[in-house]
């Protein structure tokens, strides 16, 4: 800066364009994404002011909402509770999974047969709330909750048990190779390409099997089970106020989303389903875009990131 305010007023010792420039379309160019972001930001500013002018005009506040629901005789319906009760007895399922593992770390099952019984419980498991919501009749919320329930603990308890029997094959190739578990745990983890920290971890097997992890894992955002998640050392308070409020709000925000925008477009698209009117079915889906939109980033970020 201080040799280019020196030759100021001598145009051969400066020249600004020295270098070939890229395409402004270029994805790699950084002020690209920051126009994008920005592109972004205006729509958000755009949809939420509209959402805004509705909540204004509707003069909606939570209370109306609950005292809706209420209303709606949804709450006084006992076989949504049964439902309810369904996705409370799936916390059998992975409690069987646990005892499972337990059972086949400390050698009184072998894989084969553990295998073979972890592929009937877990089609049980996808089977149950299919048999529930028929025979009870449930309404499309909360079975639609019951099912996503039983999907992601499906999956869970699929990461779980394969963590586990890679864990029993760990052991087992170490073995093979002639090494011992109590050897260095560098060495190991060197030989067979795995994390320090993991492998020590693995070679407590199955004593690294604990409840309280397991239960972290089934509360957690994810459905790859790990030994070692990555932590902060302390629970730190108003990082974790922050998130719950955030959470509180997401989810009052896709309340909102559904009950004032989602289903009136809904109910009046219904018209034109009818009359097969195509032009109104389009508008209708377009309409309905904006607010889904936002739905899914809504969930998007209030599963992985407040949660």
């Amino acid at each position: 800066a201080r040799q280019q305010l020196e030759n100021l007023g001598l145009p051969l010792t400066i020249e600004p364009h020295d270098c070939h420039k890229e395409s402004f379309l270029n994805t790699d160019d950084i002020e690209l994404r920051g126009m994008v972001n920005l592109l972004v930001l205006l729509l958000m500013s755009y949809h939420l002011r509209a959402i805004v002018d509705r909540f204004a005009e509707e003069q909606s506040l939570p209370l109306d909402l609950f005292s809706s629901v209420y209303k709606s005789g949804y709450l006084s319906d006992p076989w949504n509770y049964m439902t309810l009760l369904a996705g409370i007895n799936l916390a059998w399922f992975p409690t069987f999974g646990f005892v499972l593992e337990k059972a086949a770390g400390n050698g009184y099952l072998g894989d084969k047969l553990v295998i073979f019984v972890e592929i009937l419980y877990l089609s049980a498991m996808l089977v149950y709330p299919i048999v529930l919501i028929q025979w009870v009749g449930s309404t499309a919320l909360p079975a639609t909750y019951l099912m996503l329930c039983a999907v992601c603990q499906f999956l869970k308890l699929t990461s779980f048990h394969h963590v586990c029997y890679d864990n029993r094959r760990l052991l087992t190739r170490i073995n093979d190779h002639g090494k011992k578990p109590d050897e260095a745990v560098e060495d190991l983890a060197t030989l067979f390409n795995i994390n320090e920290r993991t492998m020590s971890t693995a070679l407590q097997y199955p004593k690294n099997l604990s409840i309280r992890h397991f239960l972290r894992f089934l509360l957690a955002p994810t459905c790859c089970y790990q030994f070692v998640y990555p932590t902060s050392p302390s629970v730190r308070v108003s990082y974790v106020f922050k998130r719950v409020v955030e959470f509180l709000f997401c989810y009052y925000f896709m309340w909102y989303l559904i009950a004032q925008h989602m289903v009136p477009i809904a109910e009046g698209a219904i018209l034109s389903f009818r009359a097969r009117n195509y032009l109104s079915i389009l508008m209708s889906t377009l309409h309905m875009a904006v607010p889904a939109s936002y739905m899914w980033l809504t969930v998007f970020y209030s599963t992985f990131h407040s949660w």
